[in-house]
């Protein structure tokens, strides 16, 4: 039971074909392996990168935020300086109405008129002086209010 030249042949060949469909099974599967790796290397590369660019993102945002707060002092710190030089402004006039009215009030009460030196006085020191609530409502208030409107808040 040899088997002859043409069964060899056949089985050679049909040996041949099932190699070469092997083959080209593991090509295939190589090369969709390989795609695979590039697709995900790829993928991975465009995470890293938009994860990079977020990242920079921050920090510019974080640098910023810390610029606005350091501005923010700073114009506080201004304002703090000309609330108190306008309080103090105030003060000085107030005491300057005072101190002008007492010596009316005294020159005149010298010359034996006291109900007309009460009277000047009176005006004297309507005229002049300041009293909390104006000092409050002119000097201290819109100060504060540009300082929130400048903070975001009213």
């Amino acid at each position: 039971m040899d088997p002859s030249r043409g069964e060899i042949e056949a089985l050679q060949s049909e040996k041949e074909r099932r190699f070469k469909a092997w083959e080209a099974r593991e090509t295939a599967a190589y090369n969709a392996r390989l795609r695979g790796a590039r697709k995900a290397k790829a993928a991975a590369d465009r995470k890293a990168e938009r994860e990079k660019r977020e990242k920079d993102e921050a920090e510019k945002l974080k640098a910023e935020k810390i610029k606005l707060k350091e501005s923010f002092r700073k114009k506080m710190a201004e304002a703090r300086i000309k609330l108190d030089t306008r309080v103090q402004e105030a003060y000085s006039k107030a005491d300057r109405a005072r101190k002008e009215a007492t010596q009316c009030l005294e020159a005149d009460l010298k010359k034996g008129d006291q109900d007309a030196a009460k009277a000047k006085a009176k005006s004297k020191a309507k005229k002049d002086k300041i009293s909390p609530l104006v000092l409050v409502l002119n000097y201290l208030l819109p100060c504060c209010c540009k300082v929130h409107k400048y903070k975001g808040e009213i």
